[in-house]
Formats: structure tokens, C-alpha cells, sequence
């Protein structure tokens, strides 16, 4: 599960367009999108093997600090390896 969040996302059309192009132009699937109704949140999984590849497509679109995203991702890859 990967979670891209900001005050900068709301209103601000295309958010959800540009993270799904990184991840299409790397070819990894998303099989859940959940976003918030504040606009303030886009949570979705892809396969584990490819969240490295996914976080740094995000890193590159958006230019996010690499300490917060890895934090993202590391947090919700844990608690998905726990789902039952």
C-alpha cells in the first residue's frame, strides 16, 4: 500500500493522472485506489515486489524527499504482510 498525501493535492486536478502515468509507464499494476473525499489523499496497493520500483516512479513525478517515502512505504508494506 502506498499513500500519496499533501495540503498541495487539494483541488488540484491531474494529481491522480500523474501518479498513475509513473506507474503505468514502469508497468506495475494497481489492483486498490482509495481516495480520500477532502481530495487530500490517494492510497493504493501494488504487488510487493514492485514498491520500490513504484515509490521511486512517485519520488520522480511528484519530487518527493526520499526519507518521507520510504517511511510510506515501509510502514504500509508491514502492515500488509499482516493482513490476514
Amino acid at each position: 500500500m502506498i499513500t500519496v498525501t499533501g495540503n498541495g493535492m487539494l483541488g488540484v486536478p491531474g494529481i491522480a493522472a500523474r501518479a498513475f502515468a509513473g506507474l503505468h509507464g514502469r508497468k506495475i499494476s494497481v489492483s486498490l485506489i482509495s481516495q480520500a473525499s477532502s481530495e487530500h489523499s490517494i492510497c493504493f496497493s501494488v504487488p510487493e515486489a514492485a514498491a520500490d520500483t513504484a515509490r521511486q516512479s512517485l519520488i520522480q513525478e511528484f519530487q518527493l524527499r526520499l526519507p518521507m517515502a520510504t517511511s510510506m512505504v515501509s510502514k504500509c508494506a508491514r502492515a500488509w504482510r499482516r493482513w490476514p
